[in-house]
């Protein structure tokens, strides 16, 4: 009997052990945003980034928590978010520097405290939502783990760079900024942790020699954002692609709206994105920013040019499961 109670104690070290070793291991399985970063990180691939330009603000208020949990759900990449600063300091999700537009308030941001902004309700579609104003500390707990952010209008400082390393997200944000070599590296200074950031530099101007000046700032950058109204711009060009993906950065290209991208626009690309968005890509733009990231994310499944998505596989593989137990 005491054999047996013997072997039956040691069973249960044993499942106990095998159980502890089990989760240890699900915790250090690699998450979804890691799975992008690695595909961020290998600037000459063919599987193209999506990013979704004030998050899926068609079905949700734009810069809302709402739209980026849908972004995560559709298997965006990375959520292009606005950052402002509230009276006291406080660092919030808002496109423009009042809040009129898309709250039921009136006023600046920076004229008002967090808790007068956070009795505002966000608005979609000129109707008022039960959202509030997202701090951008709510919105790193969101992602985390799920997706990369984009931040855009708070430029790169100290304070923003250490609130978000505090947050455990710094390896999923992408900083950028249009200012001077000499002005980035002043700011990156500020900060023990700026060698851990990805930086972009966006170009309106110039060539070649104009975008490898940012390789002095103290950080390299991963990628560039390029702007052009002008179908013969330097920035429009194969060779000029061809030379950032040789040189380690993603071509992110938006297709917003025409005076960002020569008319080659989200509007056109819905109805025939084989022409606007293929043609993009068969430049070598690898990044592209739209306002439908919904049927981007299609096309891009269709042609294989999305692959790297887990979460999607996982979706077929699931439907696939359904279909089989029906």
């Amino acid at each position: 009997m005491e054999a047996i109670f013997i072997k039956y104690t040691l069973f249960m070290i044993t499942a106990g052990l095998l159980t502890v070793c089990g989760t240890i291991n699900a915790a250090e399985t690699e998450s979804h945003v890691d799975k992008i970063i690695a595909e961020m990180n290998k600037p000459d691939s063919n599987q193209v980034l999506v990013i979704a330009h004030r998050g899926d603000w068609r079905n949700h208020p734009e810069n809302s928590i709402s739209c980026v949990k849908s972004c995560i759900e559709m298997g965006v990449d990375i959520v292009e978010l606005d950052v402002q600063k509230t009276k006291d300091g406080v660092f919030v999700l808002l496109h423009d520097g009042s809040v009129n537009r898309t709250t039921n308030g009136k006023g600046k941001i920076s004229q008002m405290t967090f808790e007068e902004a956070r009795k505002l309700r966000l608005k979609h579609r000129k109707k008022i939502s039960n959202e509030q104003i997202p701090t951008l500390e709510e919105v790193l707990k969101v992602a985390k783990g799920k997706i990369m952010i984009n931040v855009d209008k708070a430029g790169v400082s100290k304070e923003l760079i250490d609130l978000i390393k505090k947050s455990g997200t710094l390896k999923q944000i992408v900083f950028k900024s249009g200012k001077s070599v000499e002005s980035v590296n002043k700011s990156l200074a500020q900060s023990e942790h700026s060698g851990e950031i990805c930086f972009m530099p966006v170009l309106r101007k110039g060539g070649l020699k104009d975008i490898i000046k940012y390789f002095e700032v103290s950080t390299k950058p991963k990628a560039a954002e390029l702007i052009f109204n002008k179908a013969e711009s330097q920035f429009n060009t194969e060779e000029l692609v061809r030379e950032l993906r040789a040189k380690g950065l993603r071509p992110w290209v938006n297709t917003l709206w025409a005076s960002l991208c020569a008319g080659q626009n989200d509007a056109k690309a819905v109805k025939n994105p084989h022409e606007i968005w293929g043609g993009l890509i068969k430049k070598g733009y690898n990044m592209i920013q739209t306002d439908n990231p919904t049927e981007l994310l299609k096309y891009l499944r269709s042609k294989d040019l999305h692959k790297f998505d887990d979460r999607e596989q996982e979706k077929k593989s699931e439907e696939s499961a359904d279909k089989e137990a029906a």
